[in-house]
């Protein structure tokens, strides 16, 4: 399912005027500033020749680290105008780049108009359906999930304090008053008789819940990625696979193929992964490349790598 056809980045000779007319503000004074060291995300896309994106089913961005892919994503996610968790580095200037970018979605979905109130005028907002999945989303669901079971460590030592006071013969935890009409201390002694009818491991796992096997971070991560593929549309994904295992970078790869196929769903990809990088069918634009090019997978630098490390590996 295609939503979004095609991402056109500014040229070269565009991308110099805007930049002369910064550097004429602020000579001027207009930016705050006569001087700042960086233009970003300008002067990025001219040196490599990348201007036009034509998108799949599945595009894939791979280039080596500062090659510009994430910057795509997030002028993409940004000129959509859709929602995301993660903040990301927009830089000074990202605002006057995003207006030389524009681009094309399907028919049946708005494009850039919008009405006085900031909303698109049409009846389907491609922001609506579009989710952005990145690393750092991934990190905080870890760190989520670290938090949650600190906290059910603390519970359950707190109550195992309980369960200790209560057998061992008093303590705070047993209470020596009881009060029926105020309802003194009722709770207390509720807690007091259910501690003794039951085992004291029994008697936490009631009060927290069925104990579950911790999760590593690479599955909390490929859970994380699962549940938000729920809905169909638009799935911006920034190296989705940093802390999973191959095997469970090859189950990402399956994952995406299935919602392309039965989920009317449109990805796009920014990633090093080889498993991810070898999804039948995908297109895959090299950024490494000069100009910019689309590729297989088997051409890519990185990929031969690979197999260069496996023959040597062989041959040892």
């Amino acid at each position: 399912m295609i939503y979004l056809k095609q991402f056109e980045l500014p040229s070269q000779e565009r991308e110099e005027e805007v930049l002369n007319t910064i550097t004429r503000g602020l000579q001027q004074g207009r930016y705050g500033e006569q001087y700042f060291e960086s233009y970003y995300p300008f002067g990025i896309f001219p040196i490599i020749g990348m201007r036009e994106i034509d998108f799949d089913d599945i595009t894939i961005l791979h280039g080596n680290n500062g090659s510009g892919k994430s910057t795509i994503l997030n002028a993409i996610a940004a000129k959509l105008h859709a929602s995301r968790n993660s903040v990301y580095n927009t830089g000074r200037y990202m605002d006057l780049f995003l207006q030389e970018c524009h681009y094309q979605t399907d028919m049946r979905w708005t494009g850039e108009e919008f009405d006085y109130t900031g909303k698109r005028a049409g009846r389907h907002d491609i922001a609506e359906i579009t989710h952005v999945i990145t690393s750092d989303d991934i990190f905080k669901a870890m760190l989520h999930g670290r938090i949650q079971n600190d906290q059910i460590r603390f519970k359950a030592e707190m109550l195992g304090d309980k369960v200790f006071a209560v057998k061992s013969g008093g303590g705070t935890f047993r209470p020596m008053h009881l009060n029926l009409g105020t309802g003194e201390n009722v709770s207390r002694f509720k807690d007091a008789v259910e501690i003794n009818r039951l085992s004291g491991t029994k008697y936490i796992r009631e009060k927290l819940g069925r104990e579950q096997r911790g999760f590593s971070n690479g599955e909390t991560g490929f859970m994380y990625i699962s549940e938000m593929f729920s809905d169909e549309g638009l799935y911006i994904l920034d190296e989705p696979e940093n802390s999973l295992s191959a095997d469970l970078q090859m189950k990402l790869a399956e994952l995406i193929q299935y919602m392309v196929r039965y989920n009317n769903c449109q990805i796009i990809i920014s990633t090093h992964s080889p498993f991810l990088l070898s999804i039948q069918g995908a297109k895959i634009y090299n950024l490494d490349s000069n100009p910019a090019c689309v590729c297989s997978f088997q051409e890519l630098d990185s990929m031969k790598h690979y197999v260069r490390l496996f023959q040597r590996c062989k041959m040892g």
